[in-house]
């Protein structure tokens, strides 16, 4: 079986999953609360949904200057343009393919501006790293806010989950002492051939990548405008906050939600988003819905309704304005083939 074979299959079986999970979690509402999240669609207030639209596309372009800052010190600057686009077709690409959208945008950025895509995605790794850290700083406001509730929700929806695989593995102990001893074989198996590894052209290639890797990650450090990254990083977390917090005057479910809901919903909905299915699709709606009825006692149809509003809108947007962008870049990369092909002749 090809890898291309094996890559379709894989992310086959992980949108099978999304859609499977989306399906069970409408299927168990209530004909009242179905009834509810189809109407959502023809009575929400558009205005709202509209505004969010706005500062998502406001804070791809946040997302797309900070990134410009991170590539400063390691490589040559590309238009705030260019890399608006491939931050666009990452969006896009995590539609179909999740986590490809860090990748496709690196390769956008070398067929545009030939930067090296060892150099662009060190530089991607970095910025996830400094987004990670903002977001553990809203889990722990989250948890000062509404401790007792969110540690409920959190245990509900992934503590059991870990428990009963720990209880499993325990009862099952011969399976934990197979996995030690296999790991074990491996590390001496790798250790004696380690000689014929390092001399392999793979690993060389590998080494290299990872080399330039490592060589933009530390560019953080070398940051030439800080304060500015640092601007641009709290400017494009205020927007998640309001594209969370505005939604909720769309619907009249939600529509009374304190202002803190904006955070929390932020967290528990990137948790959705963080799960390895296209676009958080079922995941997404799953943590929101059961976040606003655990914790601000909405309606399951309410809460639904709003995660669809939100999540269609935003991927709609990723969609759309995605596939432009990706014309567009690679309208660029034809014209620059163009141009180099006639300054050669």
């Amino acid at each position: 079986m090809s890898s291309m074979v094996k890559t379709i299959i894989k992310y086959l079986i992980t949108l099978i999953v999304g859609v499977f999970l989306l399906w069970y979690l409408v299927d168990q509402q209530s004909a009242s609360d179905k009834e509810e999240i189809k109407r959502a669609f023809f009575v929400a207030d558009y205005f709202w949904i509209g505004v969010t639209i706005i500062i998502s596309i406001i804070e791809k372009i946040f997302r797309a200057h900070r990134w410009n800052l991170l590539m400063e010190p390691v490589t040559k600057h590309p238009s705030l343009k260019n890399t608006f686009y491939a931050v666009m077709v990452a969006y896009l690409a995590n539609i179909f393919l999740p986590r490809m959208g860090e990748v496709a945008r690196c390769g956008i950025l070398k067929k545009t501006d030939n930067i090296p895509v060892e150099t662009s995605f060190g530089t991607v790794v970095s910025e996830r790293i400094i987004d990670f850290l903002c977001l553990l700083i809203l889990i722990g406001v989250s948890l000062i806010i509404e401790f007792e509730k969110i540690n409920d929700l959190l245990y509900d929806t992934v503590g059991k989950k870990f428990q009963l695989a720990w209880n499993f593995l325990v009862d099952q102990y011969w399976i934990l002492i197979l996995t030690v001893l296999a790991m074990i074989a491996a590390g001496v198996y790798l250790y004696f051939i380690r000689t014929k590894i390092n001399n392999s052209k793979i690993f060389i290639k590998i080494k290299e990548f990872g080399g330039g890797v490592i060589n933009a990650i530390i560019s953080i450090k070398k940051l030439k405008r800080k304060n500015e990254f640092v601007l641009y990083t709290a400017l494009i977390w205020i927007c998640y906050f309001f594209m969370t917090y505005l939604a909720f005057y769309s619907l009249d479910a939600t529509s009374g939600v304190p202002l803190s809901a904006g955070i929390i919903i932020l967290v528990v909905g990137g948790l959705g988003m963080s799960a390895p299915v296209q676009a958080g699709i079922g995941a997404f709606h799953f943590f929101v819905q059961k976040g606003l009825k655990d914790i601000y006692e909405i309606d399951a149809g309410g809460g639904l309704s709003y995660a669809f509003l939100v999540h269609t809108s935003q991927t709609a947007l990723a969609f759309f304005l995605g596939l432009i962008c990706l014309f567009l870049a690679l309208n660029i990369s034809r014209k620059t083939k163009i141009s180099l092909s006639n300054v050669n002749q």
